[in-house]
């Protein structure tokens, strides 16, 4: 399932210019007061694969006003709009449900000391993945890394080879925590490759103090399994998902 959520703000409003935090900050605070049990186990445990990597099955976009409406002042971004915009989503369901039940009863909410009036939640009808392929292009950057001795993660270039191996793996390992097995054959990645090397892409995001994580905004074909390719758009591509990454939309 996939949310679309409406809030709105005073214009003028601003928060940190990072501010992923704070929308996971966000989510598990309404996950908690809507069902605290299984708040503390998706925090904690999450969904696991057999490589005991857990994962919890969830991404967001970014906060959009649309065009226009966002500047940086003093290391905070500013929104020139009385509305913004929202998505959540995830293959459990019931995870959403429980959102979008929660965000409602809590009619405003805070993200950092910006005030929010939840306006709307509606859900997003499923794209047709039927045909086995789709164009798609990521509304939160796409994050894939490798570990490294010194590093701890290396992250990848979305005009490599590797980066989209990488993605696709993980996308295995995903399904196989939510679905007890393997993939028959994963889907296979298309990036833009014309689109990569003339724009910048990358876009480097402070998670927590001394965390910084970089991630590319990079429209890309995907070609499978359907029901795989619908399971990539509810969870998000790459990793770091749950803390608002990977999400994609379908290119228009």
């Amino acid at each position: 399932m996939r949310l679309s959520i409406t809030f709105g703000i005073g214009e003028g409003s601003a928060i940190p210019v990072n501010y992923n935090h704070l929308l996971v900050g966000l989510i598990y605070g309404i996950l908690e007061n809507a069902a605290p049990e299984w708040s503390k186990v998706l925090h904690y445990h999450g969904h696991w694969s057999s490589d005991d990597r857990p994962f919890k099955l969830f991404t967001f976009s970014q906060l959009r006003g649309g065009p226009g409406t966002t500047k940086v002042e003093n290391g905070r971004l500013v929104f020139v709009t009385n509305r913004l915009e929202w998505k959540f989503a995830s293959p459990a369901d019931g995870t959403v449900e429980m959102l979008a039940g929660g965000l409602l009863r809590a009619g405003t909410v805070s993200i950092g000391s910006m005030r929010a009036k939840v306006e709307s939640v509606k859900n997003d009808p499923m794209p047709d993945f039927s045909e086995g392929k789709a164009r798609l292009v990521a509304i939160s950057p796409i994050v894939a890394s490798v570990s490294d001795p010194v590093l701890r993660h290396r992250y990848l270039s979305p005009d490599t080879d590797e980066f989209w191996k990488v993605i696709g793996e993980n996308l295995s390992r995903k399904w196989e925590s939510f679905r007890g097995s393997r993939p028959e054959k994963n889907i296979t990645l298309h990036p833009d490759i014309a689109y990569i090397q003339r724009r910048r892409t990358s876009k480097a995001i402070t998670i927590k103090p001394g965390e910084i994580v970089i991630g590319h905004m990079v429209p890309f074909e995907a070609e499978g399994d359907p029901e795989i390719l619908r399971f990539a758009y509810e969870t998000g591509f790459g990793s770091r998902n749950s803390m608002g990454f990977g999400m994609v939309n379908i290119a228009h």
